[in-house]
């Protein structure tokens, strides 16, 4: 089970990278639901049945301090559509496999951009594909992401000891879910035309 500390470790990554000028996505909120809300406007964590001693509807960053501006409303955004297609991998493979196919521009810290395209995941890298990993399943249509953040979201999952996940698809364009146990995770796909 996922502790409150190890969550707020890894909400810290995604309050890193939120705008300055949204200072208020730089905390956690509490939800009233006893869900734990955070997100950087790109990729969003959502986890329920943590303990932890905060408030309903209250923010706090990953050091503890208070923040009194409103969150913005993010239930909408984490309803799963009915339409969606249903893929499920093992965390632990797919965190491997990430972590193989972005670690050149990592380590040239570069942002690794992943594209999957029917059985392939591939990460971009100088505008040619360079490290594949082939999947177990097929999607109809090819779309991209960020690869730290999927990254990210798999180590999220690995330290809640999920096992396996199941990844969403609804569309190119649409927000792509990795979804297991208590938590669910929304990345924004890259639009590169």
């Amino acid at each position: 089970m996922l502790t409150y500390e190890t969550f707020m470790k890894h909400a810290d990554k995604v309050t890193k990278t939120a705008s300055e000028s949204r200072p208020v996505l730089k905390g956690i909120f509490h939800h009233q639901d006893g869900s734990l809300v955070v997100t950087d406007s790109w990729r969003l964590y959502k986890v329920f049945g943590i303990d932890h001693d905060k408030n309903p509807n209250s923010i706090y960053t990953p050091a503890g301090k208070k923040i009194d501006n409103p969150y913005p409303n993010t239930d909408r955004l984490v309803q799963i559509p009915e339409n969606s297609e249903s893929f499920t991998f093992e965390t632990k493979e797919m965190l491997q496999a990430v972590d193989v196919v972005t670690c050149a521009p990592t380590a040239l810290g570069e942002t690794p951009i992943i594209r999957f395209k029917e059985y392939e995941m591939m990460c971009q890298f100088n505008g040619f594909d360079r490290a594949f990993y082939k999947l177990p399943a097929k999607f109809k249509e090819s779309f991209i992401l960020n690869g730290q953040f999927l990254l990210d979201a798999l180590k999220l999952l690995k330290a809640a000891k999920c096992k396996e996940f199941s990844l969403l698809f609804t569309g190119r364009l649409r927000p792509i879910f990795l979804v297991a146990d208590n938590i669910t995770i929304l990345i924004m796909p890259i639009r590169i035309h």
